[in-house]
């Protein structure tokens, strides 16, 4: 093509970019890669460094082409950070570049960490403080391809210590039965997805928990105020009780002071009526004993005088 203008570039004659190749590599069987460390050991001890741990772990088989040496890449690791309050941690990873496409998996777990002082509610009415906790950790992930994503994920916590203020005493009452009553609590978490993608599902036994709480402080609030009730009805028929055993006692004490003076009086007719039989009697008893000595003392006489006496 004919140029206008002498420093005007002929862009005809420019050269394309170069394509992205593929890059083949070429082995024997059972022969050796260019680079291959079978193992790789660590051992760390805790020092003075609050961040230094006990660690202890290995590396196996890090190389540059798997497929000559037969075996994944693995890296294992155990130990714990005393000064950070991490215990029995576990990590597992394996690089497998022998498939296509390639598989990594990682395997991840913490025994117990403590878990420092956190704010779960705040407003003016109510706050709640994770003062202390244990926590525990498990971590499962799989990678595709350096692409491909799966992960599940499960965060505990137990041996939970609560501070909990509210304006209202029930509330706070109620607050403190069901936060004190929580077992440990779960927080699982799924993904799936493909880099840097990822789409998770977060379940936790929060809200169930939480709702069986208050079910059950909202019962043992109902059960206290019907009790506090069954006692103030109790009471007023315990002092109407009192009232009317204090009635019954008096016209009981009425009636036997009646029934007494009758008894007395009755008593007084008896003794008088009886004192009058036996007056009767005797008076009958000596008239009848002076007649029979009157008639006899004249048959006496009789006799006297017909035989002269």
């Amino acid at each position: 093509m004919k140029k206008d203008k002498p420093n005007e570039t002929d862009i005809s004659l420019q050269p394309h970019p170069r394509e992205k190749g593929i890059t083949y590599e070429f082995g024997r069987l059972n022969s050796y890669p260019m680079f291959w460390v079978k193992k790789i050991a660590v051992s760390s001890q805790a020092g003075v460094s609050p961040e230094s741990g006990n660690v202890r772990g290995e590396i196996l088989d890090l190389t540059s082409q798997q497929a000559l040496v037969g075996r994944p890449t693995v890296a294992n690791f155990t130990g714990d950070f005393p000064g950070a309050g991490i215990n029995a941690f576990q990590t597992k990873l394996t690089f497998d570049n022998r498939k296509n496409p390639s598989d990594t998996d990682l395997v991840f777990k913490i025994g117990s960490y403590t878990v420092d002082s956190r704010p779960l509610v705040q407003s003016n009415d109510v706050n709640i403080l994770m003062v202390k906790a244990k926590g525990g950790l498990d971590i499962n992930a799989n990678l595709k391809g350096l692409r491909n994503i799966t992960l599940n994920l499960n965060n505990r916590f137990s041996e939970v210590n609560y501070d909990i203020k509210a304006k209202d005493s029930n509330v706070q009452d109620v607050l403190k039965g069901v936060f004190n009553g929580l077992p440990s609590i779960d927080i699982r978490a799924q993904g799936a997805g493909t880099l840097p993608k990822v789409s998770l599902d977060i379940v936790s036994n929060v809200g169930s928990e939480l709702q069986k709480g208050f079910e059950k402080q909202i019962q043992i609030k109902i059960d206290e105020a019907r009790k506090k009730i069954q006692a103030l009805i109790d009471s007023q028929i315990s002092d109407q009780k009192k009232k009317i055993e204090s009635q019954i006692s008096q016209f009981k004490s009425q009636f036997e002071k009646e029934l007494k003076k009758i008894q007395d009086q009755a008593e007084a007719q008896k003794k008088s009526v009886t004192g009058k039989a036996e007056q009767t009697k005797k008076d009958a008893e000596n008239q009848a004993k002076k007649k029979i000595e009157g008639e006899g003392q004249k048959a006496i006489d009789d006799l006297k005088k017909k035989f002269g006496f």
